[in-house]
């Protein structure tokens, strides 16, 4: 008897479903003359389901046209013609695509997880492709953006590769940003092609009362030639840039004007550890050092080996010894040995952890400590490394409250009596350093200055009133020290330069305040005396200025040309999942139905919302507190 395995077919329980679609009579669909039906025919449908898959046996009427002698069937409203899938698969697959920012190589699966039907990619693409063709961006969306247009156009360039996208965005939309006019061009942008992007923009009755730009040189006189009478304001936060980056040059020449410290005692602790001893004998203390790193070396060996054994992974074994983890994969690689073969037992010596252990009983007084220290304007850093408390652990210390019992400063660290005295090198007469150079009074002070402004160092380019009060005294700390001379003037220039557009309040100044604070901002001797804020000085020219200052004019008006901005991140992150739709007519396609859909979206009227049973609980009203008397 022949044991052959009879081969299995993959079954899947599905639901069919008889649908009707029959007329007693319509129009013929080539000379529109009435068309009785004659008889019936079938198809099969693929349709949407959550449960199991959906079958749609399909029943049309078949009509005769007597005027033109032609037969043909009545086309169901859920069926498009020739057509497998319903056109609910048709819709969810073209949502998945332009609503939620799908890669086409995925909706197939995900259609199959959800709704148990599976399209191939290719049908994804054409059903896209032709999703796209119902949309006419001159017909269907310049005509409702033209007429809601809010007198602003930002107007900047995208480049992908080869290809350019100029974009025009209205900022003031009710809705946010909304997209005006478009145009692809093939290489670089010139003057030239933007002068045909404007004009286009003008023919189709776009006339703007702000045009916002950036600061490059393609704009300026195409916009004046356009529209000779529109404010052209460039954009403050690109300028912003230019100011912020002049006084982080600042900030850097004074970090390195920071004396270099010098060297603290040295600890042999790293680099590898020699096979024989250094000397031959027992009593030098170099030996017993060298003694002392093998017996520890041999105890972590051991104990590495020990974790191993006990399951632990190496990655949890470098956490529970300390060790990094690839000592840890080479030390089990090696074989344990007993400390006697290794060290002469004359040098064993004994010798304590190299780690220095603290008992929790000193926890509080150590915390107590890292508050302490951090009330004085020491650093993460500084406090780690004068608590030997681990940077992380210091933060997290910051993070809860000080003990109360202990809220005196501790005059020494606390810390156990474990240090290992075998790792120190012998005891030499102390070299008595050289003090730092005037205005500085102590190396300490050097070492907490250069750690704080280099914590610290992008608060200096906060505006004031984004800082909290911990971010205040961090910045009053660093302009008080030995650099201050410097920094007031670096921190002094930007404050003055967010202080010519608004108020302490926040609100706009009048152009008359604006143009007052800028004449005193751009002769200020202290400032051109800077290398990096003269320069800024030297270019922000009168004529620069009021191209800077047009937003003034008017409160609505627009400051940056951030909507423009947004619009070509928005376009970047469209194209990120459809990395292999560089084509031209693909990135058209992809504009025009974002930009349909958006003006959708905002034609849309507010749903409302359905009116509820007014019985039920009643809302519980807060108690009445009686009226004290005062009797007199």
């Amino acid at each position: 008897m022949n044991n052959t395995s009879v081969p299995t077919i993959n079954q899947t329980a599905c639901q069919i479903r008889e649908v009707a679609y029959c007329l007693p009579a319509t129009p013929c669909d080539r000379c529109q003359h009435p068309a009785p039906r004659f008889s019936t025919a079938h198809r099969t449908a693929i349709d949407l389901a959550l449960d199991h898959p959906i079958l749609l046996h399909v029943t049309v009427s078949v009509h005769h046209c007597a005027a033109c002698q032609h037969y043909f069937r009545v086309q169901p409203p859920f069926l498009r013609p020739d057509a497998i899938y319903t056109n609910r698969v048709v819709e969810k697959a073209v949502q998945s695509v332009y609503q939620d920012k799908m890669a086409m190589r995925c909706v197939s699966t995900r259609l199959a997880r959800d709704f148990w039907v599976q399209p191939s990619e290719g049908m994804i693409r054409m059903w896209c492709r032709t999703y796209r063709t119902t949309f006419d961006f001159a017909l269907d969306y310049q005509p409702w953006v033209v007429r809601e247009f809010s007198g602003i156009l930002c107007v900047d360039e995208v480049y992908q590769d080869q290809l350019a996208l100029l974009l025009a965005v209205d900022p003031a939309a009710p809705e946010g940003d909304r997209l005006v006019g478009y145009q692809l061009v093939h290489g670089s942008v010139d003057a030239v092609t933007v002068e045909a992007f404007l004009t286009r923009l003008q023919a189709a009755g776009i006339q703007p009362d702000e045009v916002v730009t950036d600061g490059s040189a393609l704009y300026p006189s195409v916009v004046t030639k356009v529209w000779p009478t529109v404010a052209h304001q460039l954009c403050l936060f690109h300028e912003t840039r230019r100011v912020t980056k002049a006084v982080q040059e600042v900030i850097s020449t004074a970090r390195k004007s920071i004396p270099t410290p010098p060297p603290g005692p040295g600890r042999r602790r790293s680099g590898p550890i020699r096979a024989t001893p250094p000397t031959d004998d027992p009593s030098d203390p170099v030996t017993q050092r060298w003694a002392g790193r093998q017996a520890e070396r041999q105890r972590l060996l051991a104990q590495v080996h020990m974790l191993a054994r006990q399951g632990h992974s190496q990655r949890a074994i470098a956490r529970a010894t300390g060790l990094h983890r690839q000592t840890v994969k080479m030390w089990l690689q090696q074989e344990v040995v007993s400390v006697e073969e290794v060290v002469p037992p004359a040098a064993v010596t004994p010798t304590k952890p190299l780690q220095p252990a603290r008992c929790t009983a000193d926890r509080p007084a150590l915390k107590a400590q890292v508050h302490a220290l951090a009330h004085q304007g020491l650093s993460y850093s500084a406090i780690a490394r004068q608590t030997q408390v681990h940077r992380v652990t210091v933060k997290a210390w910051l993070q809860q409250e000080a003990p109360a019992a202990l809220d005196a400063e501790p005059s020494t660290p606390v810390v156990s009596e474990a240090v290992p005295d075998v790792e120190l090198l012998p005891s030499e007469p102390a070299a008595t350093l050289a003090p730092p150079p005037a205005p500085w009074t102590s190396w300490d002070e050097v070492r907490q200055v250069r750690e704080a402004l280099q914590e610290h160092r992008f608060l200096l380019l906060r505006r004031p009133e984004h800082l909290n009060a911990e971010q205040q005294a961090h910045v009053a700390a660093l302009l008080e020290s030995p650099l201050g001379s410097q920094l007031q003037v670096a921190r002094a220039f930007l404050e003055e330069w967010y202080g010519l557009w608004r108020d302490e309040t926040g609100q706009r100044r009048t152009l008359e305040e604006a143009q007052a604070r800028y004449v005193v901002w751009q002769t200020k001797p202290e400032y051109g005396a800077i290398a990096p804020l003269r320069r800024v000085q030297e270019r922000m020219t009168p004529a620069h200025f009021e191209r800077l200052s047009q937003f003034l004019r008017h409160p609505a008006w627009e400051a940056t040309n951030n909507g423009a901005e947004r619009a070509g991140r928005a376009f970047r992150h469209r194209q990120a999942p459809h990395f292999n739709l560089r084509k031209p007519e693909s990135v058209e396609g992809a504009l025009i139905v974002t930009a349909c859909q958006h003006k959708a979206a905002a034609t849309a009227q507010a749903a409302v919302p359905i009116h509820t049973c007014q019985r039920g609980r009643q809302r519980r009203q807060a108690p009445v507190q009686p009226r004290s008397t005062c009797v007199v």
